[in-house]
């Protein structure tokens, strides 16, 4: 999975930074190689916890706009975000979800896609990784991988 982490915590979101963090993530995807409707994720853990609801909206949006123009699944990696589940739903674009471990709201309506299951941010030969599982939402939607290269996307 490519996942975009945009900020230090403490950050604040704006559409304008919405909109740069997009494009920079479609540039290199670009740059990759990426197959076209490849899922990318952004991960906007850290977001100021004083920042307006409307603001992480906005910024949100922006940075699918800018992914999905160049041809990519936008998708969101929800962890400790101050919205709601009617807000994560009917106030984003988004329809890729991904709940990390820490997450406590679900996406109303839709669910996840993805699963950061229990150990996190295991020690596995010296490298700290997450364990994470895959299944359909609750509209029946899955994120597209890719698997290689040299090999298409598949879902």
């Amino acid at each position: 999975m490519i996942v975009q982490h945009v900020r230090r915590s403490g950050w604040s979101p704006t559409a304008a930074l919405g909109s740069s963090d997009g494009a920079l993530a479609a540039r290199h995807l670009a740059e990759l190689g990426a197959p076209a409707q490849l899922t990318v994720w952004t991960d906007v853990e850290g977001v100021d916890p004083s920042a307006p609801a409307n603001n992480i909206l906005t910024y949100g949006n922006a940075w699918y706009t800018a992914v999905a123009a160049a041809g990519f699944t936008p998708g969101l990696y929800v962890g400790r975000l101050p919205l709601t589940s009617a807000q994560l739903y009917r106030g984003l674009k988004f329809r890729n979800y991904w709940k990390s471990g820490i997450a406590q709201v679900d996406v109303q309506r839709r669910g996840y896609q993805m699963l950061q299951l229990p150990p996190a941010n295991d020690l596995v030969h010296g490298i700290h990784i997450d364990h994470d599982a895959i299944q359909p939402d609750e509209l029946g939607d899955l994120p597209t991988w890719w698997v290689g290269r040299s090999d298409p996307a598949v879902s």
